[in-house]
């Protein structure tokens, strides 16, 4: 294999790792992903605000994101290393970063909220309102008798 071919299949294989990487909250990618997808912005254009080429933007995609559950004290530290590592802008990245977690935790909150009004609403649509004024919960699995019981 000849250097400009492995250099083609290195490419190839940094591209295909950094569209995994995208998916996930633990690296980088998944940040500048819906960053570009919040601002509608393509990754090439997100390159040029960074100050960096789009090679570097597919390496810095599969680093792990500054700020991750577990290294949340290192956010700083971890922006400064890779602004330092790729020669892009630090406040710009940092920038960057935190208006994407902004925007999926916003997106993660919706969900959950979906998620609770549609629980609420099997709930009430569970609820059985009695002959006699009280109210109770019956459950699919409930035999007849034990849905008396609890009245």
């Amino acid at each position: 294999m000849t250097a400009e071919n492995q250099n083609q299949e290195m490419d190839r294989l940094r591209r295909r790792a950094a569209r995994r990487f995208s998916e996930d909250p633990f690296h980088l990618g998944f940040y500048l992903s819906h960053y570009c997808a919040e601002r509608n912005v393509t990754q090439a254009e997100l390159a040029l605000i960074l100050g960096c080429d789009e090679n570097a933007m597919t390496s810095l995609g599969v680093c792990r994101a500054p700020g991750v559950p577990g290294f949340e004290h290192r956010f700083e530290e971890d922006v400064e290393l890779l602004s330092t590592e790729f020669q892009i802008s630090k406040s710009q990245l940092a920038d960057i970063i935190n208006n994407a977690r902004f925007f999926v935790s916003s997106q993660e909150g919706a969900k959950i909220t979906f998620s609770i009004r549609k629980s609420y609403a099997i709930a009430a649509q569970d609820r059985e309102e009695a002959g006699d004024g009280t109210i109770s919960l019956s459950r699919p699995e409930d035999p007849p008798d034990a849905i008396e019981s609890r009245r």
